[in-house]
This record gives C-alpha cells, structure tokens and sequence, in this order.
C-alpha cells in the first residue's frame, strides 16, 4: 500500500513546490496506472476504491474546450499567448509583427501622410495615441487599420497555422470587429474578450479568456452534437448499456445530473470500443434526456 501511495505524496509535494493550483485534481491510481488531470469547476469530492476507475469527472473536463490561444490585440501592443485553463505561455511572434500602430506608421508610411499626426491630445474615433487633422486623414482611418491588423494576422497565422486550437480575441469591440474581417487563422473562437489590453492586465485579460473557453463544448463533443439527427440513436440507458459491451456504441453523451450505474458501465465500454464519452450539461443534452447514443451497425 506505502509504494502504492507513494507516488501520490510525491505529486502533492511537487505541486505545493511549483504552486500549480486548479480547482480539482483527479488522480488515477493502480499498480499499472498513475494519471494526473486537472479539472475545472468540478465541486464534489470523491475517494473510490474499486475494480475500475470512476471516469466521470474527466468526462467533464474533455467535454470542454481545455486548451486555446488568446491574442490580445490593440493599437498600443500586440500580445499572443499559448494557454490552458491554468497556465499561460507568450508565445513569440515574428519580427515582422508590428508592436504598435503608432510605430507601424512611422515605419511603413511616407512622411507626408504623417505631417497632420499629431503625438498627443485626443483621439479621433478608435485612433488612440494617433490623431488625424484633415477628412482625408480620417477617411484613411480604416484603411490603416486594416492593414496594420492584416500584418499582424500575417505573423499569427504563420506561428499558428498547423495548432487548430482555438484563438480568442482581447481588446475592444470595434477593433476586433476591424481585426476579424481580415483573419485567416481557421479556428477563431466566436466569442471575444472585451477590454482594451492597454487598461487591463494580462491575467485579466486571461482569466476572461478562460471563463469563456470553459463555457464551451470542446470541438469533439460540438461534432457528435451535429450529428445526432443523421445518425441512428437511442436514449435508453439500459439498452445502451446492453449495446456498449458489444462495440455498438459508437459516441455516448451523458447528462452532468445522471446517477446510473448503467450509465457509467456503459460509458467504460465505449471507452474500452473506441468510441468517445462526454459529460454534457443537462440543459445542452438533447430531447432532455439522461443519455444520447450514436450506435455502429
């Protein structure tokens, strides 16, 4: 039992030493297997001993979106960060990445076009920092903008254009709205962060991110959900734990407020076949129903 134990006391040592802390750690112990993950928002506490596993609470955490890339993005500075929902890497863009508008125009504008720019007082619309005199200047306001975010874009797209984890966006509405209309990266994440990366910190700005990313289906689960209506189903629990240990069941969802021990021998048994579990909140669970099984003929 001690060398059984062991490695458990060594993880917890570990985790206090590095202070990585997450709302819930679920730990998978057995002579062959010792597995880590951490969950978020799980709120009960559970110790089993058994001749399996109990799989439910990383049924919740792979129905969620767990890992995403946030790019902070605003006339004043441009930020890319690899992140999960309980640590965050920057990740370096290219040099060819402008930091800042106001130094994008200095560098890549003719002087003439910067004569009426004024270094300080208000700005005109969303051209903080950058103010332009004349109706000609501002009708050009777009038009900078655009292809200021189109170079960035350029150097996300290029540093993340092989990941296919999902990129939210930080900073204000009608830059993002600006920034969206000339994105290529493929997986942009349709809700946004709002908040000017100029006023609000980093973790701010992250822990946003994160309240978002957590409140969405994983790409996974979002697929299963599309294909229910050109699928066979069925949404009785005890059929499809009848079905699952022949290898019938091919995608199982399960409602988040379902105690059956149907449900989680059935869910083993799809996992054992090759197929996939989610944990799915009641009121996203299709028909209302306790289960949702797509089956293999």
């Amino acid at each position: 039992m001690a060398e059984l134990l062991k490695p458990i006391r060594d993880a917890a040592e570990t985790i206090e030493l590095d202070v990585v802390w997450g709302k819930a750690l679920l730990i998978l112990r057995s002579p062959d297997v010792f597995q880590g993950y951490w969950l978020q928002g799980w709120q009960k506490e559970i110790l089993s001993a058994g001749d399996h596993f109990q799989l439910r609470p990383l049924l919740t955490a792979i129905s969620r979106v767990q890992r995403f890339h946030m790019l902070a993005v605003s006339q004043g500075q441009v930020r890319l960060f690899d992140s999960t929902m309980y640590r965050a890497e920057e990740i370096k863009l290219p040099a060819s990445v402008p930091d800042n508008l106001r130094g994008w125009l200095n560098e890549r504008q003719p002087d003439h076009l910067l004569d009426n720019r004024s270094a300080g007082g208000p700005s005109v619309g969303s051209m903080k920092g950058v103010m332009f005199t004349t109706s000609a200047d501002r009708e050009k306001r777009d038009e900078y903008l655009r292809h200021y975010f189109k170079e960035i874009d350029r150097g996300v797209h290029a540093v993340l254009r092989d990941d296919g984890a999902p990129l939210v966006l930080a900073g204000i509405q009608e830059e993002l709205a600006a920034y969206r209309r000339v994105n290529s990266y493929p997986t942009l994440f349709e809700k946004e962060v709002q908040g000017s990366p100029d006023r609000l910190t980093m973790q701010e700005l992250l822990d946003r991110a994160r309240h978002l990313v957590s409140e969405s289906p994983s790409e996974p689960l979002r697929k299963v959900l599309g294909e229910l209506r050109r699928r066979s189903t069925s949404s009785d629990a005890k059929e499809i734990a009848r079905m699952a240990p022949e290898g019938r069941v091919d995608n199982l969802l399960i409602s988040a407020d379902a105690d059956d021990e149907f449900l989680d021998q059935a869910a083993r048994e799809t996992l054992r076949h090759g197929g996939l579990v989610f944990e799915v909140n009641p009121v996203a669970m299709p028909e209302n129903a306790r289960a949702m099984a797509t089956l293999r003929h």
